[in-house]
């Protein structure tokens, strides 16, 4: 059976249907417009690998990401504020998530996501600022995950889990980039929404701060190492605590856990961080 990508668009009340790419063999697409309206499309290629189609005129340019062997599954494709692509898609043969963006150096390629098979199912928006978000399916532990660029590397979350939870999921960004996905749980077959918002039962208190909650001075401040905050919780609360820089960009998380009354030290490594002010 020989499977060739193709695009479809309405014009005049009429479906057009053209051929992308007739070199055939080729697998799951994802597909986003630039800012005139041209499509792009990210598709796999069983010869070729990750792939990446671009239309200009009536003209059809297909170009390889990333040319290993079995790469390319799962693609989600988003366009950056300038039109260059970012692809998020799946590595059979390490069973790793990747991701692969474009700019004028031409494509390059990295782990998002390495243990276990993981990389299922991808989608990926962009953060007002451009960074990567990309919810996804860990199938070896059966969890939905959210893996965000921070700096020159990636914070992984576990969204939902255990059982089997995460096939199929969906993601966007609101206005002030707080992701939501939809998903599908196999365990119990339903549908599911997650969303990075505040949990129901936070209250009023220090902006970002659960009711009855307070959180200490870090220390040691300035430092150059491990930083600690002391978390205080009057009762049992779902917490998430981040470390944002002075424009409010998170820049290393502790992803929502329920936490037990009383004193927890949160810490974070500073030395990863660029010298400035959090």
């Amino acid at each position: 059976i020989r499977s060739v990508i193709k695009y479809a668009h309405k014009s005049g009340g009429v479906w057009v249907v053209e051929v992308v790419d007739p070199s055939g063999n080729a697998g799951e697409s994802s597909i986003a417009l630039d800012g005139l309206g041209r499509p792009r499309i990210s598709y796999r290629s069983i010869s070729r690998g990750l792939m990446y189609a671009s239309k200009t005129g009536s003209i059809w340019t297909a170009e390889i990401v990333d040319g290993q062997s079995n790469r390319g599954d799962y693609s989600a494709l988003a366009l950056d504020g300038n039109g260059n692509p970012r692809i998020s898609y799946h590595d059979l043969n390490n069973r790793d998530l990747r991701f692969a963006w474009k700019d004028g150096a031409g494509w390059m390629s990295e782990v998002v996501d390495t243990p276990g098979d993981v990389g299922l199912f991808t989608s990926l928006c962009l953060t007002s600022d451009g960074s990567p978000r990309i919810s996804y399916f860990d199938n070896s532990n059966g969890d939905l995950k959210y893996a965000s660029k921070v700096g020159a590397g990636w914070v992984v979350e576990v969204v939902d889990g255990p059982g089997t939870v995460g096939r199929y999921s969906s993601l966007e960004l609101d206005a002030s980039d707080i992701p939501s996905i939809s998903y599908r749980d196999g365990t119990n077959r339903d549908l599911k929404f997650a969303t990075a918002g505040p949990p129901p039962n936070l209250g009023v208190g220090r902006p970002g701060t659960a009711a009855g909650a307070s959180v200490g001075h870090p220390w040691p401040s300035p430092t150059a190492g491990v930083v600690s905050v002391e978390l205080r919780l009057g009762r049992a609360e779902q917490v998430r605590v981040d470390l944002v820089d002075t424009l409010g960009r998170i820049v290393a998380s502790r992803g929502w856990q329920l936490l037990p009354a009383g004193e927890h030290p949160v810490r974070f490594d500073a030395g990863s961080c660029p010298p400035g002010l959090y």
